[in-house]
């Protein structure tokens, strides 16, 4: 996998939970799905803490969809310029003991699709139309 392949993943993750969040109102992003299962907004800032490692406090309370609309852009804008800047070098490098940067950042990939999908099924139960066709 390559940068451009890993620009396609996070573009595609982004697109998709954008689409699912449209329509959704504050309140609806605080319904648990089920016991156990978490909110939208949880779903949201957990994607947002993993995709930036230092990234920013999150305000004190329960964000609103709007707050973490902001913090979505701005942490799509930095995933790109930094995926678009990458070397494959730099890809090819060890991120710990048992993954390259490449094999890091493709599976940080699949875990952000993972919470999008969630995202869309807290959509439906929600009684809202499926964002994606």
């Amino acid at each position: 996998m390559d940068s451009a392949a890993l620009l396609t993943v996070y573009r595609f993750t982004y697109f998709t939970l954008e689409r699912n969040l449209e329509g959704l109102t504050d309140d609806e992003a605080l319904v648990a799905p089920a016991p156990g299962g978490n909110c939208v907004n949880w779903l949201v800032g957990h994607i947002l803490l993993y995709r930036d490692v230092v990234h920013r406090p999150m305000p004190e309370g329960v964000p609103t969809l709007a707050v973490l609309g902001a913090a979505r852009e701005r942490s799509q804008a930095q995933v790109l310029e930094r995926l678009e800047q990458v070397g494959a070098e730099r890809l090819a490098e060890r991120a710990s003991e048992t993954m390259t940067v490449t094999e890091r950042l493709g599976f940080l990939g699949f875990h952000e699709a993972y919470h999008v999908g969630q995202v869309g099924l807290s959509r439906r139960l929600l009684g809202k139309a499926g964002a994606i066709a």
